[in-house]
């Protein structure tokens, strides 16, 4: 059986909630501080994000993955199928 990769979801996730982020930085940051600074705006909360998804996989913050191993994690076939 393939080991079940674990990193790959939250990053993915994380991404997607910056995606639904940027209406607000739109909305609010780039009214009152022009374009620039609003890319600016959104790109540090990009790293902030993703720093804190890196931060949750590896342990360094209590999370749901915490204890678990970031690379791989065996999954039997009853695990799969929630038994």
């Amino acid at each position: 059986m393939a080991p079940k990769l674990l990193w790959d979801t939250p990053v993915i996730l994380a991404v997607f909630v910056w995606v639904c982020t940027l209406p607000l930085v739109g909305l609010l940051a780039v009214p009152f501080l022009g374009w620039g600074l609003g890319l600016m705006v959104a790109f540090a909360l990009l790293i902030i994000i993703l720093v804190v998804c890196w931060l949750l996989c590896f342990g360094a913050l209590p999370g749901p993955m915490s204890g678990l191993d970031w690379r791989t994690e065996e999954v039997s076939e009853d695990e799969e199928i929630g038994r």
